[in-house]
């Protein structure tokens, strides 16, 4: 095995990867952990796949747990709560959607590939548009004029309002 340093981030990623899906009990996940923590060699690019790597780690220990054995609704939940709370409440006030593009398979879906807004999150784009050529007035001409667009009431990229969430 080659040395965590010598490593491309890739390779990185496959190894820890691997050792991560196939923790099945606590000795596992403390080794995997400890591997972790102590790696000196875990640089910029490494340690994002380091921390999923331990995260994944731990999932795969509390689900193959007497407590664990979740459906793959349960995992996607999981999947959510995880994208929540380390990227929408760090810096995102309005809202993410993840498209499954295998999905386009299926008519059902149609509506999760409508280009719609609901009012509500519309209002905050246009708020914080405003707020963004107050505080930024010396932006790129092309985003200054573009968030002036939104504050004036254009909608961007084609996108439709909705009066709420579940028309």
């Amino acid at each position: 095995m080659k040395k965590i340093e010598d490593m491309t981030e890739k390779e990185y990623r496959d190894y820890i990867y691997s050792k991560a899906n196939i923790v099945k009990n606590k000795k596992d996940l403390d080794t995997l952990l400890k591997e972790v923590i102590k790696s000196k060699d875990l640089d910029y690019g490494k340690i994002v796949y380091a921390i999923c790597g331990a995260m994944i780690a731990t999932c795969n220990y509390i689900n193959n747990s007497e407590v664990g054995g979740i459906t793959g609704f349960q995992a996607g939940f999981i999947g959510w709560e995880m994208i929540k709370e380390y990227t929408i409440t760090l810096n995102n006030q309005f809202g993410m959607k993840i498209l499954n593009y295998g999905n386009l398979l299926y008519p059902q879906y149609e509506e999760h590939f409508e280009k719609t807004i609901d009012k509500d999150t519309w209002e905050l784009l246009r708020k914080q548009a405003y707020k963004n050529m107050i505080n930024t007035p010396d932006a790129h001409p092309n985003v200054f004029n573009h968030w002036k667009s939104i504050f004036l009431g254009e909608v961007p990229f084609g996108f439709i309002v909705k009066e709420n969430k579940d028309e």
